[in-house]
C-alpha cells in the first residue's frame, strides 16, 4: 500500500485494492502464517551471478568463468581503450534500484566508456571502430540490460550483445572487455594506480536506497 500512496493512486481505489487482497486471503498477517500444501527450502548462499548469452537469453554465462573452456564467453570486443569498441548500452525502467545503482558508483570515467540506447538508434560508431571490425573480420559483443538480445540489436556489426543488469553493463563498460571475470579481475586501475574491483565500486543497499529514498516520492507521480 505504501507504493500506491507513493504512486498517487486515489485513497478509496487503495482501500478497494485492500478490501479485494484480505477477502481473496493474500493479506500478510504477523499473528497467522500461511498454509502451503508444500514447503521448499532454498539455500541462498548457493544463488550464483549469471549474464544471458548471445541470441539465447535462456543460456546463462557465469561471471566466475574458466576462460579455458571454449565457448564459455562472448569474444573479445577488442576495444584499443578510446571507448571506440564499448557500445554498452542500458534499459531497465521498471526498478529504481537497479537504475539507481551505476550511478551511484564512485567512479569517474575519462575515456569514452557510453551508456547508450538498446535499441540501436543512438547513431554510428566513430569510424575508426567499424573499419576495423570489417578489416579485421572481428566477432565483437555488446552488454545491454534491455530485453532482447539479437544480431544488430545495438549495431549491425555486433554480433553478440549480451544481458546483464544495469550495473553489470558499466562494470563491463568501464572493463573494455568482455573476456575477463569480473569477481576476481580488476576493471582497471585508480588514480594512484592500484587495481579497482567490482566490489570496491558497488554501492552498499543502504546507499542505494538512500538515494532511491532522496530521488522516487509522490511529486514525481502527481497530475500536472
Amino acid at each position: 500500500m505504501d507504493y500506491l500512496r507513493l504512486t498517487e493512486w486515489p485513497e478509496q481505489q487503495i482501500q478497494l485494492v485492500v478490501a479485494c487482497v484480505k477477502e481473496q486471503g493474500l493479506w500478510h498477517d504477523a499473528g497467522h502464517g500461511a498454509s502451503h500444501s508444500q514447503s521448499v527450502e532454498f539455500e541462498l548462499a548457493g544463488v550464483e551471478p549469471f549474464i544471458d548469452s548471445p541470441k539465447r537469453p535462456q543460456d546463462r554465462i557465469p561471471l566466475a568463468c574458466d576462460r579455458d573452456r571454449p565457448g564459455d564467453r562472448p569474444v573479445d570486443r577488442g576495444s584499443d581503450g578510446d571507448g571506440g569498441g564499448d557500445g554498452a548500452t542500458s534499459q531497465y525502467p521498471s526498478n529504481p534500484a537497479q537504475v539507481t545503482l551505476p550511478g551511484t558508483t564512485p567512479v569517474i570515467v575519462e575515456h569514452g566508456r557510453v551508456v547508450t540506447t538498446c535499441i540501436g538508434s543512438s547513431g554510428p560508431l566513430i569510424p575508426q571502430a567499424p573499419q576495423a571490425v570489417t578489416a579485421n573480420d572481428l566477432t565483437v559483443s555488446s552488454v545491454l540490460s534491455g530485453n532482447r538480445n539479437f544480431e544488430g540489436r545495438i549495431h549491425p556489426q555486433t554480433q553478440m550483445n549480451v544481458l546483464a543488469s544495469p550495473p553489470l553493463v558499466v562494470a563491463y563498460a568501464l572493463a573494455g572487455t568482455m573476456n575477463i571475470d569480473l569477481l576476481t579481475d580488476s576493471l582497471g586501475e585508480g588514480a594512484s594506480g592500484e587495481p579497482v574491483y567490482l566490489r570496491d565500486i558497488w554501492p552498499s543497499s543502504q546507499k542505494i536506497q538512500e538515494v532511491v529514498g532522496e530521488a522516487v516520492h509522490d511529486k514525481l507521480f502527481a497530475p500536472g
